[in-house]
């Protein structure tokens, strides 16, 4: 990974200078077929269309033999939906043989669900040799439930050697999951996706109706899933009842399930009861499961006394983790 020092002092100048400089000593060192390519540029507060237009320039020119590639844009305050919309359709142009791709866009305040329409629009297709997919999107807070569902989607865009795929919208508070952008008209028939990530903590207005929703998509969606992972810390006003809908909605598309975490962490709305009810329906309702990882610390009415209950209601999976 290559770092930007002093990044809130790069301007747009001095950046595609950089850059340039960077991809002439790999072509003097004969590294034309490079494999992997990261870039981080946290804290670019300066760069603006100017920057970004030559970084994608260098990406289609110089990296059509890459594999992986790491770009973290945290804090660079001046990406907006159309940089976003240009950079994915130079990957899909120009990196077919890229397998890893990881965006991070933390703090990047301008983009909206224009622009992560546009990833589901160009990456995948022609990208089919992808296996990873990571995407951050942590306090990009103009995103809402049509954002989200586009990149839910992403999976579905004939990408059909993808493993694994995580993202990150933690703190993006206007998804609620309660939309018809969640209503669920068809179903994907991946056979290699086997890892989901998904991480929503501190979207504070998702409530029952939209874990309910949104759980039931991706279930349809991701039906092959082994490994599971769900963060809804802090999402206070998910109830007991949004709790025991989560598990049905696994236990009923996810049969063949192996790891599943989920994360309630500050949801100060649940209880005892739903805690317990969680996990009795897991149990009951999935015999592929192996590991299970249940965390509501900081839940209020979640009592410490009740750990016992849920070791027994959970005595039949071969390795749980409870935080209380």
């Amino acid at each position: 990974m290559i770092s930007v020092k002093n990044g809130k002092d790069i301007t747009n100048t001095t950046f595609c200078e950089f850059l340039q400089d960077i991809i002439s000593r790999i072509n003097e060192h004969g590294w034309t077929g490079i494999k992997e390519f990261g870039l981080n540029l946290h804290g670019c507060t300066l760069l603006t269309d100017k920057a970004w237009d030559c970084l994608i320039t260098q990406i289609s020119k110089n990296m059509n033999s890459l594999h992986k590639l790491t770009l973290d844009f945290t804090n660079c305050y001046n990406i907006t939906d159309n940089m976003v919309k240009k950079l994915a359709m130079a990957l899909s142009k120009n990196l077919l043989n890229l397998e890893r791709l990881s965006i991070n866009f933390t703090w990047c305040r301008q983009i909206t669900d224009k622009a992560l329409k546009s990833l589901n629009n160009y990456l995948g297709y022609s990208m089919t040799k992808l296996k990873y997919i990571g995407l951050g999107f942590v306090f990009c807070t103009e995103i809402t439930d049509m954002g989200l569902k586009s990149i839910l989607n992403l999976p579905n865009n004939n990408l059909w050697n993808l493993e694994e795929f995580k993202i990150n919208f933690s703190g993006c508070k206007l998804i609620t999951g309660e939309s018809k952008n969640f209503v669920v008209h068809s179903s994907s028939s991946h056979t290699k996706l086997k890892t989901v990530t998904i991480d929503l903590a501190r979207c504070s207005l998702i409530s029952d109706k939209g874990i309910k929703s949104i759980s039931n998509f991706i279930g349809v969606n991701f039906r092959t899933v082994q490994n599971l992972s769900l963060d809804l810390n802090s999402a206070t006003t998910i109830t007991d009842q949004g709790m025991k809908d989560l598990a049905q909605e696994v236990c009923t598309h996810f049969k063949n399930i192996e790891k599943t975490a989920f994360n309630f962490t500050g949801c100060t709305s649940i209880t005892n009861e739903g805690a317990i009810a969680l996990c009795e329906i897991m149990s009951k309702g999935l015999t592929t499961i192996s590991e299970f990882c249940i965390d509501v610390m900081y839940c209020p009415h979640v009592s410490k006394h009740t750990r016992p209950v849920l070791v027994e209601k959970l005595k039949t999976l071969p390795q749980v983790l409870i935080k209380i």
